[in-house]
């Protein structure tokens, strides 16, 4: 949220607060989109439904009220002025989207279908909550021929979050170190290129100027270090703003190694690391050893955690 939005101005409109940065963001995830569909619909999928969210309403919470209120935007009507500019375009950006799929693609309008008075938090309905939309996406999907009815895999064969089963399994199979190198390689190119961090990039670099990679290594470790504190916090702690990523998170420790990427990627975004060095810190996490018993992960993890604090003091 911070990413796309300038700071607090009162001269400026609702909409002047929305930075180009979004609209960048949002092509490339609707591109996402699109090579997803495409693969399900070549695959056999006969129609596609999607929705569009509805207009959330901030908090104070981390998702939405905390970030605008450090950008200095704390009147509850401009912060839903600004959520309804955002949740508009992804809307209209699905429907450009599906365009081109020749009616096999419908976007289902879940704008104005959550009753103010039930969101559980600032991205979740109550139960209660999602009737509205639950109903909007059954009416979306009867006249293509799709069942009502939601189907649940067993959860070792849920999808990836990140799509290209190849390509993660190839971060597998990459050395900590390349991995580092690219870390740092990748930090350096979000600080002269602010736009690439919304990018979900699986392509390594095998190239580079080798005088380099010793720091390179060395900045990758500063950001893995950083963002294995926090999900050790995720994991391992017990706040309630944070119960439902924990959950997911801990049910996950049973995937395979390409889908506990994905996995971990998510939860790595959702604590504000940028999209463009997800993966990679994702794989070395993974690579390190996570155990189904996540206790014995967290135990790990305040070791390696506290031997790395006791070094930065020596």
């Amino acid at each position: 949220m911070e990413r796309h939005l300038h700071p607090y101005n009162p001269r400026k409109s609702a909409r002047e607060h929305v930075n180009d940065s979004f609209d960048a963001m949002l092509k490339a995830t609707l591109n996402i989109y699109s090579g997803i569909i495409e693969g399900g619909l070549t695959a056999g999928a006969k129609t596609v439904v999607c929705h569009c969210y509805d207009y959330a309403i901030p908090s104070a919470g981390k998702w939405l009220g905390r970030p605008l209120a450090r950008l200095g935007i704390v009147d509850p009507a401009l912060q839903q002025q600004i959520l309804r500019i955002l949740i508009d375009r992804f809307h209209d950006g699905l429907v450009a989207m599906a365009a081109p799929f020749g009616g096999r693609v419908h976007i289902a309008d879940t704008r104005k279908t959550v009753n103010p008075g039930n969101w559980y938090d600032e991205l979740h309905p109550t139960n209660q909550g999602y009737k509205g939309p639950a109903e909007t996406i059954r009416r979306t999907a009867r006249p293509s021929g799709l069942e009502a009815r939601v189907i649940v895999p067993p959860a070792v064969d849920r999808p990836l979050q990140i799509a290209d089963t190849a390509a993660v399994e190839a971060l597998l199979a990459t050395s900590n170190e390349h991995l580092l190198e690219e870390l740092g390689r990748r930090e350096i190119v979000i600080d002269l290129d602010p736009l690439s961090a919304a990018s979900m990039s699986l392509e390594l670099t095998h190239s580079g100027v080798e005088s380099m990679g010793h720091s390179l290594r060395k900045l990758g470790e500063r950001i893995v270090a950083q963002y294995l504190r926090q999900l050790y916090d995720l994991l391992c702690g017990d706040g309630k703003d944070d119960l439902a990523d924990r959950n997911a998170l801990r049910d996950a420790l049973n995937f395979s190694g390409t889908a506990l990427i994905g996995t971990v990627s998510a939860a790595l975004i959702g604590i504000g690391c940028p999209p463009f060095l997800a993966p990679l810190i994702a794989a070395i996490v993974v690579r390190r050893g996570i155990n189904p018993a996540y206790q014995e992960t967290c135990r790990i993890w305040a070791e390696s955690l506290t031997e790395a604090d006791e070094e930065k003091q020596a």
